[in-house]
């Protein structure tokens, strides 16, 4: 598999320049000698000794430049010494040809220019030893001068060492530039690691692997993995976020081992992780296999292993990264609910994924809340006075149809959005509760809400903010759960139910005697009324008549309110009248309705009067 990991040890090697530039910068200094030197030497030497300097001279620049090209790290020592060699055939050629003259002193300070040159380059070339080139040119220049004119030479001797000295500040200042160079590279370096890698695992973040999609995608269509581990929540709550992170780096390292090349392993985020790789590469079939991970407990070493699922998909054309992503994520969600394992995204789930996505608004964060909308259907008494009212989801789709909760619920609970529609419904419900602020007697609102939302830390000071932001009283708020999402999740939603009804709200058991109904469970559980599930009012007029009949004790006996759902028939509002039952709701009395219209039949102190209707499913609507 790709490594993605970034080397940020110490450099030490120097950075030299790169080799064009080094060219480009020997051209300032070659040019002006191949044209001006030739000129200065013809007032001195023949043309045969003028042309086999320039032809040395030229020989050795390109026999360097070839050099710098292929890489040579060595070309700028033995350049400055024959540097220093071919200047200072100047003054010797000037005392050979023409001694005595002005000719030497211009040869010598053609010389000295060559020697400045050298030195002023040095914070720019890496590995330039100018030492021995500048020491030959000098040594030259000083030992033709003396000839020539004596003890005088001597005074070229400060000029020299101030040059050289000039050099050495130079080289100070070139190995401090070098070190800053380095540690403005180590910077960059790390700097780009901590922006495309993930601090805990070391493989791609959720930047670097959408960089690295972006990249495969120019080149072809591409495969793209997301693995999840199950409940990994629960490693988080029985062994602390240390143990979590542990389990993390595990399963990083058992997909780095996993996925061979040309895979490219990244994290979104939590414990999900993503790897791609060119189409046509097949996704290993053990990649999905149980994770084993040690972590440290209370000074313990525990050995755990975690399952993981994974979903996959090929991109098709142009296909976005976002839909991509979400498609393989509904490939691993749809596995995990088949007990983990590997699952492809294939076309028969395109359908119920357009529906999803629809239903989501799109693949973003924020789901699209003016789309759904809420109904209210009354609760009764048994004189037909409205005493409360339920709110009922409806989503309308961007076409104008509306659908009922049962066509999109199970697709927004898939994608994890159902905490933001319990947040949207509950403020549709109060909403509709402050409508009747003014009246003393004013009905309640009932809102459902998932139980994952419900065991959620979160859910409470929601709740006490909204009743606060509507000015709604707690009291005139009932929260409900399903019983059969009450069944497994128990243990997480006790304590909030508990700090509900503390608060005055209350919290009713909906569709209850559907699911496992068992009234010694039911002693335990702290709820303040029940919604019979239309099976129970059905049964009232059969054999499990006496059934339903001490479900009606036993609440009246725990103070508990019992409301039967599902009255479409005068029958049926007598059967369970006659067992007790004084609160009702259904089509015998109305269908769910407008906010609009609930509040007028509130206002005009009546319930809405019995329906003649042609029930069309067994269940009524919810």
């Amino acid at each position: 598999m790709s490594s993605v990991a970034v080397d940020t040890d110490e450099v030490s090697a120097p950075v030299p320049m790169d080799p064009k530039a080094r060219v480009m910068m020997s051209l300032t200094g070659v040019v002006p000698a191949v044209v001006g030197v030739p000129i200065l030497m013809r007032s001195w030497a023949p043309t045969w000794a003028t042309v086999l300097w320039v032809a040395a001279y030229v020989a050795m620049s390109v026999v360097a430049w070839i050099q710098l090209f292929r890489g040579s790290t060595r070309v700028e020592g033995w350049w400055s010494t024959l540097i220093g060699l071919i200047f200072g055939l100047l003054p010797i050629s000037a005392h050979l040809f023409d001694p005595g003259t002005r000719s030497v002193w211009i040869a010598s300070f053609v010389c000295i220019i060559v020697i400045s040159f050298e030195v002023s380059t040095l914070p720019y070339l890496a590995n330039f030893e100018w030492r021995t080139g500048s020491a030959i040119n000098g040594g030259l220049v000083t030992g033709v001068a003396f000839f020539e004119i004596g003890l005088v030479a001597f005074f070229m001797v400060p000029v020299l060492m101030a040059i050289l000295r000039n050099g050495d500040e130079l080289r100070a200042k070139k190995t401090e530039l070098e070190q800053s160079f380095q540690s403005a590279a180590r910077a960059s370096e790390r700097s780009l690691a901590i922006a495309r890698n993930d601090a805990l695992t070391g493989v791609l973040n959720r930047r670097g692997l959408v960089n690295e999609i972006e990249r495969m995608a120019v080149a072809g269509d591409y495969v793209l993995l997301m693995v999840d581990a199950d409940r990994f929540k629960a490693v988080n709550d029985t062994h602390g976020h240390a143990a979590g992170d542990e389990v993390i780096r595990s399963i990083a390292d058992a997909l780095r081992a996993r996925l061979p090349e040309p895979w490219t392993l990244g994290r979104l985020g939590g414990d999900e992780f993503v790897a791609v790789a060119p189409a046509g590469n097949p996704v290993p079939v053990g990649v999905c296999d149980a994770v084993h991970s040690s972590v440290s407990l209370f000074g313990s070493v525990s050995h755990l292993t975690v399952g993981v699922s994974g979903g996959y998909a090929v991109s098709e054309g142009d296909e976005g990264v976002d839909r991509l992503i979400s498609k393989a994520g509904y490939a691993m969600r749809t596995a995990k609910g088949l007990g983990g394992g590997l699952l492809a995204f294939d076309h028969e789930m395109d359908a119920r994924f357009d529906r999803m996505l629809e239903v989501n608004g799109g693949s973003g964060a924020e789901l699209d809340t003016d789309a759904f909308l809420a109904e209210f259907q009354p609760i009764v008494d048994v004189d037909g006075g409205i005493v409360g009212a339920e709110a009922l989801c409806r989503w309308r789709r961007s076409d104008g149809t509306i659908l009922g909760p049962d066509q999109f619920l199970p697709l927004l609970a898939e994608s994890g959005r159902m905490p933001q529609l319990n947040e949207t419904m509950l403020r549709r419900g109060l909403a509709f509760a402050a409508r009747f602020n003014d009246l003393p007697d004013a009905p309640f609102v009932s809102v459902n809400i998932g139980s994952a939302h419900f065991a959620n830390d979160g859910l409470l000071p929601l709740l006490t903010g909204l009743l606060e932001e509507y000015a709604v009283p707690p009291a005139r708020l009932m929260i409900e759960i399903t019983e059969n999402d009450l069944l497994g999740h128990s243990d997480g939603w006790h304590g909030t139910a508990v700090r509900l009804l503390g608060l005055g709200v209350k919290l009713a058991i909906d569709d209850f005697g559907s699911g496992y109904s068992n009234l010694d469970r039911l002693n335990s559980l702290p709820v303040s009324h029940l919604k019979f599930d239309r099976s129970l009012t059905t049964a009232v007029e059969g054999s499990l008549r006496s059934v339903v009949q001490g479900v009606v004790e036993f609440a009246d006996e725990s103070a508990i309110g019992i409301i039967a759902e599902g009255i479409e028939t005068d029958a049926d509002f007598e059967a369970m009248c006659n067992i007790g039952v004084r609160h009702f709701q259904g089509y015998r009395f109305s269908r769910p309705d407008t906010p609009d219209a609930i509040e007028a039949a509130v206002r005009n102190a009546r319930g809405p009067g019995p329906l003649p209707v042609e029930v069309a499913d067994a269940a009524s609507d919810r």
